[in-house]
């Protein structure tokens, strides 16, 4: 008679990373993470629990595998921060998984993951690491509300601040394995341990330019990132009536542009000079200009290769600068109180440069006055005029002037882009 073969006993280690702020998802994510866990003795879960008098963590309080990192809420300075204080908790295990607070996930999430990136380690990828946008969930209809497609990370804009705006797209069902991407997503990073002692997070940056920039340091330290072929995760983008970091901190605004002087100094967006970053800049095994030619990015003139633009999949012949653009992306908000007449059938809209020179005019005609007026009429009461261009010069300012049918044209609108 045959032995039964037994397969071989998994006794790697995660360290599981969790930046939470007042989030009611925090228990139910960490019930379903543990549950779905083919190993769930194997974790380390360490949790920056930034809460209000009313939240409760008791139930896992006394688990050994469990560190709370006891923060109120009222002295976070945002998720950069959070999760550096996290990683001064790692103790050298095997794996590590970066989330966010409000995630969902498929039966034996961590034996997939080791074998995947172990596969990738088999295909050449020293250093891999796998980070996607996932899919979303509804913790309101789950599991039936789970997206089932897979998402990458892509470029969308650079923002008139300089950080990098990136967007997720579908990765089409056709293409097959994990495909190589350029950035990192904060809610979902899994890799070998050393990458949280290679690659530490920068606390001073608050939220946009996280992602790019870790994508970027990971790279230049010899890092491999690769995108999910499969939903084994979900994470919960909606997260309606919950509050973020920036609706309870009247100062935010002071860590969000100290943030964004920090991430140009660091990438070169328009030039700007570097600084001393210690830890927290890039590494030596590839260069800055290796990612922009791998990436088709081009930080210092704000260019972009046109397959980057168009969600296509690194590596692209970013060697070939006819191929870059220089794109400018911007949502334009006004408010309806702004445009008091509601017969408009016509708005002049222009971009200036810093000596008040039109850079050009994209004006709305009258079906996209009524869309955006009845939008706001029927939403919170804001328009949002996205437009999309080329220009070598970063705009300055933006101009709205409406015209009404019966009182002709109105007050001119002008407001300054926000800067750095």
């Amino acid at each position: 008679m045959k032995k039964k073969k037994t397969s071989a006993k998994d006794d790697k280690t995660i360290f599981v990373s969790i930046a939470s702020y007042r989030d009611k998802e925090l228990i139910p994510t960490i019930d379903n993470l543990l549950k779905q866990a083919q190993n769930p003795k194997n974790l380390r879960i360490c949790v920056c629990w930034q809460h209000d008098e009313d939240e409760d963590v008791s139930k896992y309080e006394n688990d050994s595998r469990f560190l709370f990192i006891d923060v109120p809420y009222k002295e976070a300075k945002g998720v950069c921060w959070a999760r550096n204080l996290i990683q001064k908790q790692f103790k050298d295990e095997d794996y590590i998984l970066q989330l966010d607070s409000h995630h969902r996930f498929a039966k034996g999430w961590d034996s997939i993951l080791k074998r995947k990136l172990q596969s990738l380690k088999k295909k050449g990828s020293l250093k891999p690491i796998i980070s996607s946008y996932l899919p979303g969930y509804d913790p309101n209809n789950d599991p039936k509300g789970r997206i089932k497609e897979n998402w990458r990370l892509c470029f969308d804009r650079f923002m008139p601040e300089g950080a990098v705006f990136l967007r997720p797209a579908h990765i089409p069902k056709e293409n097959k394995g994990m495909e190589r991407g350029r950035f990192i997503s904060g809610h979902m990073v899994f890799a070998e341990g050393h990458f949280y002692k290679t690659v530490k997070y920068d606390p001073k940056l608050y939220f946009h330019g996280e992602e790019t920039s870790l994508g970027v340091r990971a790279f230049t330290h010899g890092y491999d990132v690769y995108a999910l072929d499969r939903p084994i995760m979900w994470h919960y983008y909606e997260r309606a009536g919950n509050v973020r970091h920036w609706d309870d901190d009247k100062n935010w605004g002071d860590l969000n542009s100290e943030s964004f002087r920090r991430f140009k100094a660091l990438l070169g967006v328009d030039g700007t000079a570097t600084m001393d970053f210690g830890e927290y800049g890039l590494g030596s095994e590839r260069s800055l200009q290796d990612f922009e030619h791998f990436a088709g990015v081009n930080f210092k003139e704000r260019r972009v290769h046109i397959d980057t633009k168009n969600y296509e999949p690194p590596p692209v012949d970013g060697e070939n600068k006819e191929k870059y653009v220089n794109s400018f992306k911007y949502c334009i908000d006004l408010h309806q109180n702004d445009v008091p007449e509601k017969d408009c059938d016509f708005f002049a809209i222009a971009f200036t440069n810093k000596e008040g020179q039109e850079i050009g005019r994209w004006d709305a005609d009258e079906p996209e006055v009524v869309s955006l007026l009845n939008s706001a009429s029927n939403g919170d009461g804001w328009m949002r005029i996205w437009r999309e261009f080329e220009t070598n010069e970063v705009p300055k300012s933006w101009i709205v002037w409406p015209r009404s049918k019966t009182k002709g044209f109105l007050n001119r609108l002008e407001r300054e882009l926000p800067t750095a």
